[in-house]
């Protein structure tokens, strides 16, 4: 079985209906373009959900679910800086926003700017200090600047916080092996078997990749983790 090198946690469910509630008296025709965008989300028709979301922000200038899954759409289309853009904007209206936070950390990760990454994912934590995701992308980011002691004690971290988490395993087993501990990495590939193995009897489960949308049937889901 082989084991790709590094497993990732893309944004927060739900894509199709915000984590953010709409604005109460948002106006009626703005809350139908968002819908819309809604609609052509799910769909992953990104360029339309955009122009939906864009109608609904033009005639509510502070409807900030339609900033925020905006941004989702923009990141489904790996425009990373129109979507931290968005995210930026979702949290001047909404500052303790753990999922903007979150988002524009991902974004952040995908043009491989690790050190705002981890800014974002620190700020995810403050907010939510139970956020097993946040650590472990965060480990992820310190895994892309080489730095492998902080990258494991963040992954150290989301397995206390959810022992059942089987990607952690492997990612910190590469961690490990890129320390030049074999028997550390041995182990967290060895447990991440044992878990598999339990969840998929014929243990041919391979380890998604970064942006992946696999999921490893643990409460959060590889690429849509809403957060509790």
């Amino acid at each position: 079985m082989r084991l790709n090198r590094i497993s990732f946690i893309g944004m927060f469910a739900m894509f199709f209906v915000s984590v953010i509630a709409p604005i109460v008296n948002a106006q009626t025709s703005a809350k139908d373009h968002f819908d819309k965008g809604n609609m052509f989300y799910e769909r992953r028709d990104f360029d339309t959900a955009v122009l939906e979301y864009s109608d609904a922000i033009s005639l509510n200038p502070n409807f900030v679910s339609a900033y925020f899954n905006r941004g989702n759409a923009y990141y489904g289309k790996k425009d990373y800086d129109r979507a931290i853009a968005d995210y930026t904007q979702t949290i001047r209206i909404s500052p303790n926003s753990v999922s903007a936070y979150f988002n524009r950390g991902n974004a952040y990760y995908g043009k491989k700017d690790y050190d705002r990454a981890i800014a974002d994912y620190t700020q995810t934590i403050r907010i939510n200090p139970d956020s097993a995701s946040a650590y472990f992308n965060r480990g992820n980011a310190y895994y892309g600047k080489n730095d492998y002691d902080r990258a494991i004690d963040d992954y150290t971290l989301t397995i206390k916080l959810n022992p059942d988490f089987t990607s952690v395993y492997v990612n910190r087993g590469w961690a490990y092996n890129r320390k030049g501990d074999t028997a550390g990495a041995e182990a967290d590939w060895a447990k991440y078997r044992e878990l598999t193995a339990v969840i998929k009897k014929d243990n041919t489960q391979s380890v998604c990749g970064p942006f992946s949308n696999k999921t490893d049937g643990e409460k959060e889901r590889m690429s849509e983790y809403h957060e509790k």
